[in-house]
């Protein structure tokens, strides 16, 4: 009896820990999202609004909330942009779609709570890498309007530091698309290689392209 509710106590604590995780994720993928915006809005207001707004100390919870609404939808255009390198690799690295499946559902079947949070944690990364790739590649393109604002104002000693932050923006945005896909593709390699040790056989790339291995025994 003891046992049992010690269980159900223990699996709701993961439950929460997991959907605390995927809260958090969502909220540092949304301040990437946020920061163009605020870009954007820095253009058209001007600088001296947007900072007394970011100063008042009543804009941290809004802030948050906003950002976390905003990490929701940029994860989806991510992931639409994302989807054809995405299912390349799968395909060049695992098979088909459905021996992709049968691979996740043999691994969250048969493999050990460690090993799927492994696989949760890649995931994690995975999709930061990709949305702060799109912001960062977003702002560098709003922050040439807004060194032109500044050219145009009272504060053009701003306008060199905007470009050469617009320029790193752009140099963090490519290496932040080469983080994705050196992550996807060692999740997909990974992947191949627990299914080896779950099946205890061999897992191969036919000449078709797709895994040879029985998944569903």
């Amino acid at each position: 009896m003891q046992i049992a509710a010690s269980r159900r106590i223990i699996k709701k604590a993961e439950v929460n820990l997991t959907t605390t995780g995927l809260v958090v994720e969502l909220v540092v993928i949304g301040i990437g999202g946020l920061l163009w915006l605020l870009a954007i809005a820095v253009s058209i207001v001007g600088f001296h609004p947007i900072a007394a707004v970011l100063h008042s100390t009543a804009f941290l919870i809004p802030g948050l909330s906003i950002a976390y609404v905003v990490g929701i939808v940029l994860d989806r255009i991510a992931d639409w942009l994302f989807g054809p390198w995405d299912r390349r690799l799968r395909v060049s690295l695992l098979g088909s779609l459905d021996e992709y499946r049968r691979a996740r559902m043999l691994l969250y079947g048969r493999g050990t709570k460690g090993i799927r949070m492994l696989f949760d944690y890649t995931k994690s990364r995975i999709r930061i890498a990709r949305a702060w790739c799109l912001s960062m590649a977003l702002c560098s393109l709003t922050l040439p309007w807004v060194a032109l604002g500044a050219a145009k104002g009272e504060h053009s000693r701003w306008v060199c530091p905007t470009v050469l932050l617009a320029v790193a923006l752009a140099v963090g945005s490519g290496l932040s698309a080469w983080s994705w896909m050196r992550l996807v593709g060692s999740d997909y390699e990974r992947l191949r290689e627990t299914c080896v040790f779950l099946l205890k056989g061999p897992l191969g790339v036919g000449s078709n392209g797709e895994v040879e291995s029985d998944l569903e025994e």
